[in-house]
Order: structure tokens, then sequence, then C-alpha cells
């Protein structure tokens, strides 16, 4: 298959012909992700920002767990609270079992969420699953200006702040099976 020109999505560096970017991963990887530090890639359209995130999780994939949410189409998520953790629960459910989570975590993912407080039970269930595998998650969220805009979009990324700042500060800890991990 010979490579072609493209400005409609994702770039695959075997199929499109593209600017090497290797050296930009390289920095993102060992000055953000290594850190622990939290990011965002912020150009107009069509400035490989998509494609960046792509080869990003290529790279990071073998060594943490990758969670890549889009929020292209997922205009139904910002209708409430409620319906926003709902659908994020099952998006990253199939994240985390494709690859392989196991199923004892995953059923607890699942558990229904609480209709009054939906972003803290949200937020539990990130710190345990964050405490119960074995690596670390990364999470990549890509298309978040469809909703930029959007107060229940802005609650959730604040819930993500404060799961970051909490623990950055190591005041976040998680109790599994009587065992205390850190998140």
């Amino acid at each position: 298959m010979s490579k072609k020109f493209n400005v409609t999505g994702v770039c695959i560096p075997e199929e499109n012909y593209m600017v090497d970017i290797s050296a930009r991963i390289d920095t993102i990887c060992n000055d953000y992700v290594r850190e622990g530090k939290y990011f965002t890639i912020n150009r107009a359209r069509q400035y490989g920002k998509t494609t960046t995130l792509y080869l990003l999780e290529q790279r990071l994939k073998d060594h943490y767990l990758v969670i890549r949410l889009s929020f292209e189409a997922a205009d139904e998520l910002f209708v409430s609270l409620y319906l926003l953790a709902m659908g994020l629960i099952r998006r990253i459910s199939r994240i985390l079992k494709a690859q392989g989570v196991e199923r004892g975590i995953l059923e607890e993912w699942n558990q229904p969420v609480s209709e009054v407080f939906p972003l803290d039970d949200l937020g539990e269930r990130i710190t345990l699953l964050c405490s119960s595998l074995d690596r670390e998650i990364v999470l990549i969220i890509d298309e978040v200006d469809k909703n930029s805009d959007n107060q229940i979009f802005l609650s959730f990324l604040g819930l993500l702040r404060h799961k970051y700042l909490e623990q950055r500060q190591g005041s976040c800890e998680g109790v599994i099976d009587g065992v205390q991990h850190p998140v």
C-alpha cells in the first residue's frame, strides 16, 4: 500500500505522508507523562493534535494503561452530570475490558452511579481504579473543544483536576481488601 496525503483526521505514519514528530512525542513522554504532569495541546483545526495524541498513545501503551476518550460525538453525555458519569463509565469500561483489566475491577467500575452525587461517585471510582491496577493510568481526552463552554464538562474537568491535586499531594488514599494503596 502506498502512502497518501491525509487532511481529514488522524495520520498513521505507515499510511500517510507526515512530518516526523517523534522528537515531540519523546518530549511529551519525558517532560510531562513520566513526571506525572497534566497538560493540554491547543491549536487550531488540522494542526495534528489528534495525530499527536494517537502517536502518544502508541508510545505509552506498553508501560501505562492508556484511556483515550474523544468527545467528538458525545453530545448526549452533556445533558446532565448523571448522564456524563454513566456515559464515561460505559466508555471507559470498554477500554478497560479491551486492555484486559481483571473482571472484579470491571464489575466494581460498572456499578450504577449515584443519581444524587454522580461526579463524587465517579471520582471515587477513579480513585479505586487507580489503586487497583498494577500500572499507572494515562488519560487522554481529544476534541474537548466540542463542549469546552459547557458547565457539565467544566465540572468534569474540575473533578479531574481535584483528583490530580489529591494524588500529587499524597492526600488521596484508597483502601482495597483491607490494604492501603496510594493513588
